[in-house]
């Protein structure tokens, strides 16, 4: 698996030779920027998902749902440095690592009560993956000073990851190197360093 994804890395340098990083990263993100933070109605928003989980007791659904929100808490933070904004981004940031460890957190324990977690750990595997080239993405462009937030959100992701993957088989790891390809041609050269020796040593266990 690991030859497959080497060969693939150079042969969609052609491919990439005319494609964008912020016109690819909008293929990757299942969640989109709705209400955002410069809106009046954000503090809405952040309430109604609040309540939601409040009344979700079941702990593997409050995970889905907390990866759910932190994915979209991403999307706002890329957006907000799209509009000029990159206080906003960072602070939004911070949310997404809190949403991230919180269903790291809840996932962890539907698993020790016995819940099948499987798929959702395979999601989210998946979803890391997404999320650690937009946070690549938006490293590049933010300020120095917006930086550190940035890395901090990086290894929050790559930590989940770890924990997410660590237990799955070798066929799932290489469907999901799969999806990533079909998602973005040449994903591989838009992940962090550290990230991508992580990826490496999944898919050639």
């Amino acid at each position: 698996m690991r030859k497959i994804l080497t060969t693939a890395l150079f042969v969609s340098l052609l491919f990439l030779a005319n494609l964008g990083v912020s016109h690819a990263q909008g293929q990757l993100l299942n969640a989109s920027p709705g209400v955002l933070p410069d809106s009046p109605f954000y503090l809405i928003e952040r309430l109604k998902q609040k309540i939601v989980l409040t009344l979700t007791f079941d702990q593997k659904a409050k995970a889905e749902k907390l990866f759910n929100y932190a994915e979209e808490r991403l999307a706002e933070a890329e957006a907000m440095l799209t509009k000029q904004n990159p206080k906003l981004a960072e602070e939004t940031l911070g949310r997404y690592v809190s949403f991230l460890l919180r269903g790291q957190d809840a996932l962890q324990k539907a698993e020790a009560a016995g819940a099948r977690v499987a798929a959702l750990k395979e999601l989210q595997t998946e979803a890391s993956i997404r999320q650690q080239v937009v946070l690549q993405n938006i490293f590049e462009r933010i300020p120095e000073e917006g930086k550190a937030g940035v890395l901090k959100a990086m290894d929050a992701s790559r930590t989940v990851f770890l924990l997410a993957s660590q237990t799955l088989p070798e066929v799932k790891s290489e469907v999901i190197i799969q999806n990533s390809e079909r998602r973005l041609p040449g994903f591989e050269n838009f992940l962090p360093q550290n990230f991508l020796a992580d990826l490496l040593k999944l898919v050639g266990r």
